[in-house]
């Protein structure tokens, strides 16, 4: 269960992150993305899915800064990470049904992090010993909320094949919507540090995973994300957080009370 459990994050996450179109490019806005079906044959699966089933992750984004929302098990957690698209410096507000904490990365911070995890890479958990495959297809195209958007198939499977099973994702993309480099490069260099290489140079608009239950591969789970509410406009105010009643902690204070 633990290796669903990781793979099913990192969906969320890639979802939670860039020509056939000729729409204009929008560098500001909001998409929100959420779980548009899900199906799943095991039913201790189902209980599992069912509560993050209402899910949702918003990006807001201009060229200086982000902001990633997380609304899961109908609010009961709830998390907001402001990141400055140049520096990789953030500041995350976690709700976790009514205990708040605040954590505040700064770049110097960013930068130990990234040289301690390059460091211990070799020390990751077996479930996070993947490979990813990224194949582009712009012939297959769909419109998604009124973009044009092009297929890419990403291939996830472990290095070692006795480990687990091979899962196939097929997403849609639109190359009118830049993301900033940040967000992208953040997922890319992240599996890096576990020496995968990962190169999906777009967030997508919709994923559709099919894949089984590595602890009964007769069982089947079939997940599809897709957007659904994208705005081209964006209050600057968005990008102000409101941390009153938040306790400050730090990131190892912050996993550790979390379990993580």
């Amino acid at each position: 269960m633990k290796k669903f459990n990781a793979l099913f994050l990192f969906i969320l996450l890639v979802a939670g992150f860039n020509n056939v179109s000729a729409q204009k490019e929008f560098k500001e806005g909001t998409i929100t993305i959420g779980i548009t079906d899900l199906q799943v044959d095991d039913p201790q699966a189902a209980a599992m899915l069912n509560m993050v089933k209402t899910s949702t992750i918003s990006i807001a984004f201009n060229e200086k800064k982000s902001l990633v929302s997380a609304n899961m098990m109908s609010g009961m957690v709830q998390s907001r990470t402001l990141i400055d698209n140049n520096t990789k410096a953030s500041t995350t507000l976690l709700d976790m049904m009514g205990q708040k904490s605040k954590t505040t990365i700064t770049e110097a911070d960013v930068k130990k992090l990234e040289k301690e995890a390059n460091a211990t890479k070799d020390e990751m958990p077996d479930e996070l010993d993947l490979d990813y495959d990224v194949t582009y297809n712009k012939k297959d195209t769909k419109k998604i909320l009124g973009y044009d958007c092009f297929r890419a198939d990403i291939k996830v499977s472990p290095k070692d094949a006795k480990e687990g099973q091979v899962v196939n994702m097929v997403v849609y993309v639109a190359e009118s919507i830049k993301f900033p480099k940040s967000l992208i490069n953040g997922v890319n260099e992240s599996m890096a540090q576990f020496g995968t290489k990962f190169d999906l140079s777009e967030i997508p608009l919709e994923i559709s995973v099919n894949m089984a239950n590595p602890e009964d591969p007769s069982k089947k789970v079939s997940i599809t994300l897709a957007a659904t509410e994208i705005s081209e406009t964006i209050d600057a105010k968005t990008f102000e957080l409101d941390d009153t009643g938040y306790e400050e902690k730090s990131m190892e204070e912050l996993m550790k009370s979390s379990g993580m």
